[in-house]
């Protein structure tokens, strides 16, 4: 690692990995620098405060966490922003060095900081440090440049020396101080969020608060700290304690004193003595006396003790101080709440909430005393306490505490609700997310969704209204809420999509407030939160008054009774939520004044009373009224007394279960059952019975019991609905229920469900539609969405069909049946009728006849003002007309008898209008003098008819009024086609009637088209003039007239006739027909300011088969390129809001009929805007397929059309393009003769170039000019027909793409080649081919000349990469391109499903070898039909199995398959087809790892080697664990040059080839013996081997003096001049490693190993200096080592004598403390050496006496003669020997 900001030695911090993790590893070159970027070995970094070296140490290893190695995001404030993470040493340490870790960081000058925390010991932001340059920085770095790369993680090391920190915590911050940002990661530990913070705008904030949403930093980088440190070495006695902040929680005042122990430590290696102990504080004590010693290495324990006097917040200090000789004082901090007695109120805060210090304030604020604490039960049992309310703060996800059903905190509150006490709960997460329990009911709340991070303002509603709030609180998933019960109320609220986030809820029993935001998050601002905190205890304190009426339901209901005694019983279930008062039957006989009668209360709800008996042909009306404690009244039915019960007191039978619908216009069908037919009995699990339809009633399932499971639910009510003919039905809750209710059909058998269920199709209220049932019994459940209950109102009704099913009576046998079916009447023989679930009570043979009554208004009286017919006993049905549309009937029928009549129970029926009858035999004549044309159809018999539309080519044409069947008009010549439809007085339409066509004059030919695709010539085509585009279809809704085509239109309502896709579901839709006269490409889009909802667009073929959903789908469907959910996103400018309105562009449709069907997405559906043209890019055509040459073929006139129908059916050819060749039915296929033309004329920009008898004309233009063109046909008769349309053209063709591209990874440098095309995409010859376009995922990377046919594409990162490339010509048009794709870098192991028809059933596992699933996707985890799936599956080298499944048994059909491949391997398959429902098949990876790839690019290359040749010469980066792990390549155990040479070799793949050299046994080097001159010039130390062969390298230490000598890099022969020498010195050792680069030999013929440059360096040395060659390592070729010894030799060196004397200036200069003075003796003498101040006065002597001949230095430390510090100043020394005098000057600085 590299120094960056001192000098000393880095104590590296080594962070163990797994192998093989190493593939993305980036090492920066070797190089001086101030700051030196490496990287993490895998980007998945140990970041935290190593405590290692410390054995005692408590450090923990996750206290400084904050990294996850996953790329996150950025944070950076563009100057300000500071990043700090906080640790704590509890024992004193040298802090040696820092390593940031970033990712993605553009921060040019950051600034590292280093603080002691000012609260050590607390929790808190780093308050102290305000930004860089803050004086009370421990250490501040020099401005650095952090600027890395996105990915892989970056490191920069920073050294430091030896900084010394006590015991404590302390702040690492990084200021970002630039422009740029710095890459910060995410890992948050609950347990340490205190310790890694954030500063912006001068604002500390733990990054778990402030980033948004809280708790999940949207980020995208790294950023981690890791510190490296020493322990230090300690003198003396050192005190130190346990703990320096003792907090005793919440007290009570008469628990009396409490104790707790503080260990006094010595660390230190000699006593020490505790001098004094002073308490600040009257409450605190201790019994400890000083003084007291405390031994080395020992401890004393010090109680402290708080006895505390009043209530309220206590604080002191214990200070102790010592006579250590390192620290002397230590403060500890002693707090604790006291309460005397209980608190008022408890906050219980487990999560941590600013919610709770919040509500204790504001208590506080209004005189309350009030306890926060995560521990619920600190006093005891809340209910026990007895406080006045318990506030719960659950907090905001993340940081959010679940509440858990049954857990004895929820027990407890319950408890508590119970008794009366009132509670308030928040939490973002706790309503609508996290799972419910008991408790939740208590709140009202209902927990609507789940809500998202939108809170900013909260505003009061209801009883707090005008007080509104600013919100900076957790803001995570806010989940929206509403009032579940009448007793519940919204009382706060989100303003920004008007969605409740607080409810207040007061009942009978309790009173509540639940919210889903943070209490603490609001800031003041109407109100005050104190002021809220107010108005929720006043609410608290709010007496509940009931204002909700009695519910009433159950009552029992009755059509007759035969009894005329009574009383009739009549019960009911009544239920009030508060108490019950008393109830009364009111009466009335035949719509007469009301009698009452009393009803008893029989308990559990349920009251009891009875209507006097009443004489036959009575009338009873009832209804029930309840009151309750308080006065409120409730009714049933709900509209009484307008509405009312009804039953016939009769003499005989009537008839049973009279029904009525609506039949065809202005008609009511009637039908019932036999006089007599009972419905079951109810069954054991029925609550109340439905005893006629359309039924009405109003009950609660409060109570009631849960007996049915409909899956998360809550109680329920169960009511028997009998059904005796086939019929549908609606069943509704929407209507007057008030809570969040749920339905379900149920059997008979009280346990089998139907398909029938639904929980909200309107709001938070059920209903079902479409409900259709086959006669029997059945059970509807009205249920509660989990604990809900509440009121509802219940309505069932049969739903209105156009056709009456004939009924057959229940129980009769088949061949009674048959007879009632033939008009037969069954009277007259004997019945063999045997009952099941209906019993007939009378003899159908006493029966007469029927009566039928009809009545605008209830009740129908039996009465021949009402009767409107009798009928015979067969059929059971009668048919009403004619009747008014839309008006509501009653009707009664009566049973006739031989002695009496007997009426049913009312029922209604609304005759409803329905669509007239399509008209019929449509016919037309031409004029060919007038041109007039005459349209004939029959008559339409309709009893409501009111007339015709005609329309002519799709348009209106005219409205004829009934009864006249015939239109006329007078046309101009042209082809027209007519529809004619009929209409009511209902102003309803009938569909069209069949389509004619009438050809009037001189028809012109119609449908112009220009293909100007070729680069010689436009081609024009046309359609025969009267030929028509085929009728609209039934399944369509729109024809397409021509091209191009524009409209506007709606979704809404047209129902979903398509499946345009499986995936996301769809919903109504719109469908044009589409007819392609030729083979084109069009451009349909959805783009329009008028689309305004999420569409999906999708083309079919022309075929109106349904599939088993009642839907077009598979048998129409082309593919998934003619589908469209959202095309690229801002491709619609004209409508920006809308999510990428869908798009097919370029669509290739060959000639035939199709349908463009518009849809939405899931249940969207609304406006649109269509646009279908014809393609203005360039359309791909290739000439080799057959399909298309026999299209070309047909429109040629070659073939004919059945036969090219033919030649396709009979081609293998995969095609899901199934175009129409239509026919025209020949009451419409009306066109000319072609004989009738002589020939068509073309025109070219206004003048005909050519005539023709084809459809077809090719005119040979010049390129890339605009031409117009118009097409006439000349008749007969000499006259020409009006022009066609106009079109525009110009002759362009781009090329077709290049053939033959390959790809391929070389080594971080993907290699591409190709050949240019040679064609256009018509297949015509391409001469003007401009150039070529590279594309790599996309983006355009170059532009290639023609005939260069490669590309090279450097210095890539590993990973997929996807290159195109195509080609322009001059114009320029651009053809379309060919793609590959490679992996740069280590191959994944990749699975690859092509699905089937059916992929929601299919899923796959791979099992590793411990059968533990390694990946894996779940069934409908692929849900688009044959589409290929691919995923990137990281595996370790070893053996795996591989699981295909299919839940539904039937495998994959064919063509889909599934395959798992490893680079260009095949592991497994590709199989497919039946394989039941699972498929196992063991596959092995291999490694891909590389001996000697050591930058894990999977290639050997230079880079490698030159990384190797680093690491053996000790020149670069320390090696990591993967690199050695890859360095043996010749399996020695060692790294050296032997495995250099194999490495080279490798490299330039020769193998290890022997080249002839002969086998080498050893070798011996010597160094001859030398004298060195001490001149400090270069001279040579010459290295000698016994061997004169040729080796492939070496490697050998050179060790020597470095104080005396300097050496130079070896030189070899000059044979060997392209040999490469790499050295390193580490001290007094040369590393030498020579060796050819390019694999050539090195030749040892001369003897010469190499010479050594070598310069003294110390000018006065002399003797003699070790010189030897050690670990010498010499390789012959493969990297077979040559034994090699080495001889020590000693070197001389003389030291010439200096020749004059000399006196030389000191250094350094100016200086402080000590300066180095150097002089020379040329003969031997007295010397004296003095020092002087500027007065000339001697201040020290440093030489005096006797010399020698020499060079000598000596020292001044600064000191006087009398050992005392000299002053700062200038000062002269002078030399005198010999008669040698020299004096300078030099400068003392302090």
């Amino acid at each position: 690692m590299k120094r960056l900001f001192s000098n000393g030695w880095v104590f590296v911090l080594v962070m163990l990995m797994a192998t093989g993790a190493f593939a993305d590893r980036k090492i920066a070159p070797t190089a001086d620098c101030d700051l030196c970027l490496k990287t993490s070995a895998d980007g998945t970094l140990a970041v935290n405060w190593n405590a290692e070296t410390i054995a005692s140490s408590s450090l923990r290893d996750e206290e400084a966490l904050y990294h996850d190695g996953s790329f996150e995001g950025q944070i950076g404030c563009g100057g300000g922003c500071g990043f700090s993470v906080r640790f704590t040493a509890d024992t004193p340490i040298f802090l040696t060095g820092l390593t940031l870790y970033t990712q993605g960081g553009t921060a040019t000058a950051a600034i590292v900081s280093i603080f002691a925390d000012p609260a050590s010991g607390i929790a808190g932001p780093p308050t102290q440090p305000v930004g860089p340059g803050d004086a009370t920085a421990l250490w501040e770095s020099e401005a650095m440049d952090l600027t890395s790369p996105a990915e892989p993680t970056s490191q920069f090391d920073i050294v430091l020396d030896n900084l010394v920190l006590e015991a404590g915590d302390y702040y690492v911050v990084v200021w970002e101080n630039s422009s740029g940002f710095l890459g910060i990661a995410n890992d948050l530990q609950l347990n340490n969020l205190d310790r890694n913070w954030v500063e912006a705008d001068g604002i500390w904030g733990m990054i778990n608060d402030v980033t948004v949403p809280p708790g999940d930093p949207t980020l995208v980088g790294n950023f981690g700290i890791t510190a490296t440190f020493l322990p230090q070495e300690i003198e003396g006695s050192y005190m130190t304690v346990d703990t320096r902040n003792i907090n005793f929680g919440v007290l009570q005042l008469a628990d009396g004193p409490v104790t707790t122990d503080v260990t006094i430590g010595n660390i230190g290696l000699d006593p020490f003595d505790v001098t004094a102990i002073t308490i600040d504080g009257l409450d605190f004590s201790t019994t400890l006396l000083a003084p007291v010693t405390v031994l080395a290495d020992s401890f004393v324990v010090m109680d402290v003790t708080l006895t505390p006097s009043a209530e309220g917040a206590v604080a002191g200090t214990y200070t102790i101080t010592s006579n250590a000789d390192n620290v002397t004082e230590i403060v500890i901090n002693a707090s604790a709440m006291v309460f005397d007695g209980f608190p008022e109120y408890m906050v219980w805060n487990p999560s941590s909430s600013v919610s709770g210090p919040a509500f204790t304030d504001a208590l506080g604020e209004l005189g309350y005393t009030a306890v926060e604490s995560p521990d619920l039960f600190l006093f005891g049992d809340p209910l026990d306490v007895d406080y006045s309310a318990v506030f719960i703060c659950l907090g905001i996800y993340s940081d959010n505490y679940v509440l858990q059903d049954s857990s004895a905190e929820v027990l407890a509150l319950m408890a508590f609700a119970d008794a009366g006490k009132p509670l308030y709960m928040e939490g973002g997460d706790t309503w609508a997310y996290d799972p419910q329990t008991s408790l939740h009911p208590y709140f009202g709340v209902d927990g609507v969704a789940d809500g998202s991070a939108d809170l900013s303002a909260v505003v009061g509603q209801n009883l707090i209204a005008g007080m509104d709030y600013s919100y900076s609180g957790g803001n995570s998933f806010i989940d929206h809420l509403g009032p579940l019960t009448p007793d519940a109320q919204i009382i706060h609220m989100n303003p920004f999509d008007s969605v409740g986030c607080g409810i207040g809820n007061l009942t009978p029993s309790m009173t509540s407030i639940g919210n889903s935001f943070e209490f603490g998050g609001l800031g003041d601002s109407i109100g005050t939160t104190t002021e809220l905190l107010s108005e929720y205890l006043d609410f608290f304190a709010t007496t509940y008054t009931d204002v909700r009426p009695p519910v009433i339901s159950g009552v029992t209901q009755f059509t007759f009774t035969l009894d005329t005694e009574g009383p009739y019983a009549v019960e009911a279930y009544i239920a009030d939520n508060v108490e019950m008062d008393f109830a009364i039957i009111f009466y009335n006989v035949n719509g007469g004044t009301f009698s009452t009668a009393s009803l008893s209360d029989m308990g559990d709800g349920i009251y009891s009373g009875g209507i006097p008996g009443q004489p036959v042909g009575s009338t009873v009306g009832y209804y029930i009224m309840a009151f309750d404690s308080e006065g409120n009244e409730g009714f049933s039915p709900e509209g009484s007394p307008a509405e009312l019960y009804f039953f016939d007191v009769v003499s005989h039978l009537p008839p049973m279960f009279l029904e009525a619908t609506s039949g065809l216009d202005g008609t009511v069908d009637l039908s019932w059952l036999v006089p007599g037919t009972e419905a079951p009995a109810l069954v054991e699990c029925a609550d109340f019975p439905i005893p006629s339809l359309p039924f009405n009633t109003t009950g609660t399932n409060l109570g009631m019991g849960d007996d049915f499971d409909l899956g998360f639910d809550g109680e329920d009510v169960a009511y028997q609905l009998n059904v005796m003919v086939p019929s549908t039905y609606t069943i509704s809750l929407c209507a007057g229920t008030n809570y969040d209710s749920r339905i379900a059909v149920f059997t008979e058998d009280c346990e089998t469900a139907t398909i029938y269920a639904n929980d909200d199709a309107c709001g938070l209220q059920s209903e079902l539609t479409g409900v259709y049932l086959d006669p029997g019994t059945y059970l509807v459940i009205v249920d509660g969405f989990g604990t809900n209950t509440g009121t509802y109102t219940l309505d069932i009704w049969e739903e209105t069909t156009q056709a009456t099913a004939e009924f057959v009576p229940p129980g009769l046998t088949e061949d009674i049946g048959k007879l009632l079916r033939l008009g037969i009447d069954p009277s007259s023989i004997e019945l063999d009728y045997s009952p099941t679930d209906f019993n007939t009570l009378r003899d159908l043979r006493q029966l007469m006849n029927y009566g039928i009554y009809r009545s605008e208004a209830s009740p129908v009286l039996i009465e021949a003002g009402n009767q409107i017919a009798v009928i015979d006993t067969l059929p059971l049905a009668y048919t009403d007309f004619p009747l008014v549309n839309g008006t509501s009937y009653i009707y009664r029928v009566s049973a006739i008898y031989d002695d009496g009549e007997s009426a049913s129970s009312e029922v209604e029926g609304v005759p409803m209008n329905h669509e007239p009858m399509i008209p019929t035999g449509l016919v037309g004549t031409v004029d060919d003098i007038t041109n007039d044309i005459t349209l004939d159809w029959n008559d339409n018999t309709d009893y409501d008819l009111a007339g015709y539309y005609v329309y002519r080519d799709g348009e209106y044409a005219a409205t004829v009024t009934a009864p006249t069947s015939t239109y006329t008009e007078n046309l101009i010549d042209g082809a027209y086609q007519y529809v004619v439809s009929s209409f009511d007085t209902g102003d309803m339409e009938s569909d069209n009637s069949e389509r004619i066509q009438l050809l009037v004059g001189e028809v012109p030919p119609s449908e112009l088209r220009a293909d100007g695709f070729f680069d010689d010539h436009v081609e024009l085509t046309w359609r025969v003039p009267g030929n028509p585009a085929p009728p609209l279809m039934d399944c369509a809704d729109e024809l397409i007239p021509s091209l191009p085509f524009e409209a506007t239109g709606s979704t809404v309502g047209m129902g979903d006739d398509f499946n345009v896709s499986d995936f996301g579901g769809d919903t109504d839709d719109y469908a044009y027909q589409l007819f392609m006269p030729v083979d084109g490409n069009v451009d349909i889009t959805l783009c329009g300011p008028t689309t305004d909802y999420d569409t999906r667009l999708e083309v079919f073929n022309a075929v109106c088969v349904v599939d088993d959903d009642g839907r077009i789908g598979e048998a129409a469907r082309i593919g998934i390129d003619y589908h469209d959910d959202d095309g690229p996103f801002g491709s619609c400018p004209e409508s920006p809001a809308t999510l990428a309105p869908s798009e097919l562009l370029n669509l290739f449709l060959p000639e035939g009929v199709y349908f463009v069907v518009v849809d939405g997405f899931g249940t969207n559906s609304g406006n649109y805007e269509i646009s279908v043209a014809m393609s203005e890019t360039a359309r791909l055509i290739t000439r080799e397929n057959p399909v298309h040459e026999l299209k070309k073929l047909v429109a040629l006139g070659q073939l004919s059309k059945s036969d090219a129908l033919e030649a396709i059916s009979q081609l293998n050819v995969q095609t899901d393009i199934a175009p129409h060749f239509l026919g025209l039915p020949d009451e419409i296929n009306q066109m000319r003769e072609i004989e009738d033309i002589t020939h068509y004329n073309v025109y070219r920009d206004g003048s005909v170039v050519g005539t023709t008898t084809e459809t077809i004309y090719n005119d040979a233009v010049e390129e890339d000019l605009a031409y117009f063109y118009q097409v006439t046909a000349t008749y007969d008769n000499g006259e020409e027909s009006a022009p066609t349309n106009l079109v525009e053209a110009r002759a362009n063709m781009a090329p077709a793409p290049p053939t033959g591209l390959y790809v391929e990874d070389t080594g971080h440098t993907v290699t591409m080649t190709w050949q240019d095309p040679l064609f256009n995409m018509d297949g015509s010859p391409c001469y003007d081919l401009e150039g070529l376009e590279v594309r790599r995922n996309g983006a355009l990377i170059s532009t290639v000349d023609v005939f260069e046919w490669s590309f090279m594409d450097y210095a890539l990162p590993d990973g997929h990469y996807v290159y195109e490339i195509s080609a322009f010509d001059e114009v320029p048009n651009h053809g379309a391109a060919v793609s590959a794709d490679v992996w740069v870098g280590p191959k994944p192991v990749i699975v690859q499903v092509l699905t089937d028809t059916y992929p929601l059933e299919l899923s796959w596992n791979i099992y590793n070898s411990s059968t533990q699933i390694v990946a894996g996707i779940a069934p409908g985890d692929m849900t688009e039909a044959s589409t290929l799936y691919e995923w990137v599956v990281d595996l370790e080298p070893g053996t795996y199995v591989f699981e295909m499944n299919d839940t539904f048994g039937d495998g994959i059909y064919v063509p889909g398959y599934y395959q798992v491949l490893h680079g260009v391997n095949i592991l497994v398959g590709p199989n497919g087809g039946d394989f039941d429902n699972q498929e196992l098949t063991p596959f092995v990876v291999e490694s891909t790892i590389l001996l000697g790839d050591l930058d894990g690019d999977g290639f050997l290359n230079i880079l490698d080697v030159s990384r190797f040749i680093e690491i053996v010469t000790e020149t670069g980066p320390d090696p990591t664990f993967d690199e050695l792990a890859l360095m043996d390549l010749n399996g020695d155990g060692n790294h050296n040059v032997l495995d250099v040479v194999v490495l080279i070799e490798a490299v330039l793949n020769t193998g290890g080839l022997a080249k002839d050299i002969p086998l080498i046994e050893d070798i011996t080097a010597t160094i001859a013996p030398i004298t060195l001159n001490n001149t400090r010039e270069w001279q040579t130390i010459p290295v000698t081997v016994d061997c004169f062969e040729m080796v492939a390298g070496f490697q050998a230490d050179l060790v020597f003096d470095p104080t005396t000598v300097e050496l130079g890099i070896p030189v070899l022969a000059e044979v060997n001049q392209s040999v490469g020498v790499f050295t390193s010195v580490n001290g007094n050792t040369m590393r030498v490693l020579a060796i050819d680069l390019a694999g050539n030999m090195i030749d040892l013929a001369s003897g010469l190993l190499m010479d050594v440059p070598v310069q003294v360096i110390d000018e006065n040395a002399t003797g003699s200096m070790d010189f030897a060659v050690e670990d010498l390592i010499i390789s012959g070729p493969g990297g077979v080592e040559i034994v090699a010894q080495c001889l020590v030799s000693v070197i001389d060196i003389g030291l010439p004598a200096p020749t004059e004397f000399s006196l030389q200036q000191n250094y350094p200069n100016p200086f402080n403390p000590t300066t180095n003075i150097r002089y020379d003796i040329a003969e031997r003498g007295d010397a004296h050496l003095v020092i002087y101040n500027m007065l000339g006065q001697e201040v020290r002597s440093l030489v005096n006496g006797n010399q020698n001949v020499g060079r000598y230095e000596v020292e001044w430390n600064g000191l006087d003669n009398s050992g005392q510090p000299v002053a700062t100043g200038i000062y002269i020394y002078h030399l005198q020997a010999g008669g040698y005098s020299k004096t300078i000057k030099m400068a003392y600085i302090k």
